[in-house]
């Protein structure tokens, strides 16, 4: 077979596809129940278990979503141990840029969706508790990329299998409340009116943009960081995003994933080429991607600026300026068009005082240009890494009472205090 490279004609049908096998077995539970009002209820349980409920099992999945869980459960056959072990390493040998991408690009990407983002906007989730999104998300992060954690039956397969059937439960609730009386997170779905000309809520498309966004965009952003990193590095970083991509239920035409003999460019490249064709046709400016952009920055301000402790090499920082960090590498990451896009603004002032933010800018840049090369077992290597601990940990805890959420030992800071496996989320 040989590689040929995505256009509009081939995807243009992924817009109308949603992901079969998963949305089956969630019809099958909505129908298990009577169907209407009772089988709104059920599904309407099911995914506010899968959002609120702490550790995901197979064995707390209701019958025929349970055994499609089973089914489904297992990584492609052409998956390489090696090459996934070799990414997941990657990952968290670059730990700090990663964390930081993730919020600074991997989601705002998202955000730009024109389509897709009405997903999101359905319902204030993402606006008003937006640290619960970077919670979800980079729990799935950590536990995809954990050391053997897309091993059949391992945490991360779970936590993917979590996300697929939360997809489904939403896409289901979405098509199915329009046309009859909804329950809480059902009904709020349902109110607002699918509109078919965005396509299949949660379509193929969008859900191979966003793997892309988690794999391609933090490699692009990791490169624009200056962190050093090989053709084979990236290559097994991606081949483990694929291996998430197929567990997730995106369709093998949509994975960046040589097949046997095609003679095709990298995976590196092919991520690029398939990031880039889906961002040329659904890339625009939308009143829910600029509101929930500004809920995340909002967010991630706040949270630099009075509760990330004060660690070497940023002690002598004021939590004021720290907290423009954020919009400082999104302006870097995402680029000029982006930044438009999602309405985010580096600085708003004019005259002397928009002069003297610029030279605020100035020494911050300094102290984010070093972190962003530092590596390994020098001091200052020593204190990037203690940050992104620190990170991790504080982002871990949000919001307060919400569930429990796993961190592994290294990322977890030693002595007294030091936070439980898992933390208390």
């Amino acid at each position: 077979m040989s590689f040929k490279p995505w256009t509009d004609e081939s995807l243009a049908p992924m817009r109308l596809v949603g992901d079969p096998p998963a949305d089956a077995a969630v019809a099958a539970l909505y129908e298990e129940a009577g169907g209407g009002g009772a089988g709104l209820k059920k599904l309407n349980d099911f995914l506010f278990g899968l959002t609120f409920e702490g550790e995901f099992t197979h064995a707390s999945l209701p019958g025929p979503v349970h055994d499609f869980a089973v089914r489904s459960a297992d990584p492609p056959a052409w998956a390489d141990p090696a090459r996934v072990e070799a990414g997941q390493k990657f990952f968290y040998d670059n730990g700090l840029g990663a964390t930081v991408l993730l919020v600074c690009a991997s989601l705002p990407e998202c955000y730009v969706m024109q389509n897709g983002i009405h997903v999101l906007g359905l319902t204030r989730y993402l606006k008003d508790r937006p640290g619960l999104r970077i919670l979800e998300t980079s729990q799935m992060v950590r536990d995809a990329m954990l050391p053997g954690g897309l091993a059949p039956g391992a945490k991360g397969i779970l936590a993917v299998q979590k996300v697929r059937l939360l997809h489904a439960a939403v896409r289901h609730l979405i098509l199915t409340t329009a046309a009859g009386d909804g329950h809480d997170m059902g009904k709020v779905y349902g109110e607002a009116r699918w509109n078919p000309e965005w396509g299949h809520p949660i379509c193929q498309e969008d859900m191979a943009y966003t793997l892309q966004t988690f794999a391609y965009v933090v490699l692009r952003g990791l490169k624009t960081m200056d962190a050093a990193f090989t053709p084979a590095e990236a290559d097994a970083f991606l081949h483990c995003w694929n291996v998430v991509g197929h567990v997730l239920g995106v369709d093998r035409s949509l994975l960046p994933e040589p097949e046997p003999g095609d003679g095709g460019p990298s995976r590196f490249t092919r991520a690029e080429m398939l990031y880039e064709a889906i961002h040329a046709r659904q890339a625009g400016r939308t009143d829910d991607g600029v509101a929930i952009t500004r809920a995340l920055v909002e967010f991630v301000e706040k949270l630099l600026g009075n509760r990330v402790p004060r660690e070497l090499p940023l002690k002598h920082l004021r939590g004021t300026d720290l907290a423009r960090l954020p919009r400082l590498v999104m302006r870097d990451i995402l680029g000029p068009e982006t930044m438009k896009l999602l309405g985010v603004e580096l600085s708003s002032k004019v005259g002397l005082a928009g002069l003297i933010e610029e030279l605020g800018l100035l020494a911050l840049r300094f102290v984010y240009d070093v972190l962003q090369r530092l590596s390994g077992g020098t001091f200052l290597g020593r204190a990037s890494e203690s940050l992104h601990i620190v990170l991790t940990e504080e982002l871990s805890k949000l919001p307060p009472g919400y569930k429990q959420t796993f961190l592994p030992e290294s990322l977890r800071r030693a002595g007294p205090g030091a936070p439980p496996d898992p933390v208390d989320a």
